[in-house]
């Protein structure tokens, strides 16, 4: 369990051409909770560039911001969750998330990686709660869960595109009807070859703590890789946000919708499917570089987005928070400015 550590305001603005940067680090994928006037900002976080660049991904922690004028500024917090220090299997790294409320505590769900040679690569599911959002302690049966060989490939390897196997960046929703909580998970289905079987896998609770893993909501065989993943439930649809890269196009589909890094996004009137490309193709914000994995957040009666800085234009690596866009959704057309 982490107590709380003394508050540190960043300082520096527009470091790295950001909204906000922590000092003497870099940040990429992110995800927020909005509690009455403040927001809340989760994301990874590491003192060395090459930690993201080269994916030694050697201590990769989940850092913590808050920001009470509108996602403007922010106020850099102690880091929401360490790699465990003990032999266990998140004590490499941890990757993407979720947070979610229920009942007077917050539910923190990540992506942990092992220092184990031979496991480095398998990467599973686990949970931290808080009461205040400042310490958070993991949940006893972590993790919670492991890939599904039933319905998902279990091979870790390196693939011919050199994207290895998938479990993670769970994003966790209340369903808008059911009463039920859903897990959306980076995968790739075990139906199909070893590229471009990219997939949305699912798992469903009742209490957030036990979970059961289902087939996959959407696997298009179009995409290696479908990452950091989001569900917006909005007038009477499911609309299916993810991120990829152009390198991660099946080619024909490349050719025929034209291969972009940045957000993309798939609708149906069922969490279940079928689900169907929003503006024709699919994309929704075609600059990746500038906007990366971008999170889709409820501003008033529309839609604001936020995300990290990819690369600068001269091609390098840049993390750090950007500022937001606005995102306007009608049925099956989404437009960003």
């Amino acid at each position: 369990m982490y107590g709380r550590f003394k508050q540190i305001t960043s300082m520096k603005k527009n470091l790295c051409e950001n909204n906000y940067c922590p000092p003497g680090k870099i940040i990429w994928d992110t995800w927020f909770l909005k509690t009455n006037k403040v927001c809340h900002a989760f994301y990874l976080q590491s003192k060395n560039k090459d930690a993201y660049q080269e994916f030694k991904l050697a201590h990769i922690s989940i850092g913590h911001a808050i920001s009470s004028d509108g996602l403007k500024n922010w106020k850099e917090l102690a880091p929401a969750l360490l790699p465990s220090w003990r032999d266990t299997w998140d004590n490499l790294s941890l990757w993407s998330g979720s947070v979610i409320e229920k009942g007077g505590l917050n539910y923190l769900f990540y992506t942990g990686r092992s220092k184990n040679s031979g496991r480095r690569w398998v990467r599973k599911i686990g949970l931290a709660t808080s009461q205040d959002l400042m310490s958070w302690r993991r949940h006893e049966g972590n993790p919670i869960l492991e890939v599904d060989g039933r319905y998902y490939d279990v091979n870790n390897r390196r693939n011919a595109l050199g994207n290895t196997g998938s479990w993670r960046d769970p994003f966790v929703f209340e369903h808008p009807t059911n009463g039920k909580y859903y897990m959306t998970i980076t995968a790739r289905t075990n139906k199909s070859r070893a590229i471009y079987n990219g997939c949305v896998g699912i798992a469903e609770s009742e209490d957030l703590i036990h979970w059961n893993v289902l087939p996959p909501i959407f696997a298009p065989g179009l995409y290696d890789e479908i990452e950091m993943t989001q569900i917006v439930f909005y007038d009477n649809k499911f609309y299916l946000f993810f991120s990829t890269h152009d390198r991660d196009y099946e080619p024909v589909f490349a050719r025929k919708t034209g291969a972009v890094t940045g957000l993309h996004c798939y609708v149906a009137d069922d969490l279940f499917g079928e689900y169907k490309p929003v503006n024709g193709n699919g994309i929704v914000y075609s600059d990746g570089h500038a906007i990366y994995s971008m999170r889709i957040l409820k501003d008033g009666n529309g839609f604001i987005g936020i995300g990290w800085n990819y690369k600068n234009k001269k091609g390098k690596f840049v993390g750090g928070l950007t500022n937001t866009v606005k995102v306007t959704i009608k049925g099956y057309k989404i437009t960003i400015k």
